[in-house]
């Protein structure tokens, strides 16, 4: 009885937190967005993000992401999010507080929840988010290959020497791929 009534409040403490997840500027962070709800990169903008970081996929990130995290230095909340170059449209995006999107895990671990979404965090490995309990496949040359069809997943290499990654449901993005973009938008006005 103890443990049911236990299980219970932790369920509505879960959804009462969820629920208190704030909104920037159209985003509801912890969220990810992807084919029907993706957003542009011209809607993000003109609702109050900044664009401190973009970069082709096929450029090393390095093996902290240390640019980004310079460009991006300052910022509360961060979306993360990548795109076809030349275009407004975005393929998947998720925002979440820096501290969650910069949080270092285990490389053995497929990350932390926070609201509906999962992100993680490891250097010389990768960094990225996918849905909220779910799991991923990582290693300093694999990037979250796991569920293929999956378009609400985001891996970036974290390496000096090779770029890509995932994008999406596009897997295993190699050294090739100046085609995609990956960016970063720093934090938004609270709606």
């Amino acid at each position: 009885m103890r443990v049911a009534l236990l299980l219970a409040a932790v369920a509505i403490w879960a959804s009462v937190a969820y629920a208190q997840l704030p909104t920037c500027a159209s985003v509801q962070l912890g969220t990810i967005y992807s084919n029907t709800t993706a957003r542009s990169f011209t809607q993000l903008t003109s609702a109050g993000w900044t664009a401190c970081y973009a970069q082709r996929f096929n450029v090393p990130m390095g093996a902290t992401a240390a640019a980004a995290k310079a460009a991006c230095a300052g910022y509360t909340h961060l979306l993360v999010a990548c795109g076809v170059f030349g275009r407004s449209e975005l393929i998947t995006s998720s925002a979440a507080p820096a501290s969650v999107i910069f949080n270092p895990v285990d490389f053995s671990s497929s990350g932390d929840d926070f609201g509906q979404a999962r992100y993680y965090y490891t250097d010389t490995y990768n960094m990225g988010f996918l849905p909220a309990g779910g799991t991923t496949t990582r290693s300093q040359t694999v990037c979250d290959v796991t569920d293929s069809s999956s378009s609400e997943r985001l891996c970036l290499h974290l390496s000096d020497l090779v770029g890509g990654g995932r994008c999406g449901d596009a897997e295993r993005i190699g050294a090739n791929s100046g085609n995609l973009r990956k960016v970063f938008m720093g934090e938004c006005v609270h709606d």
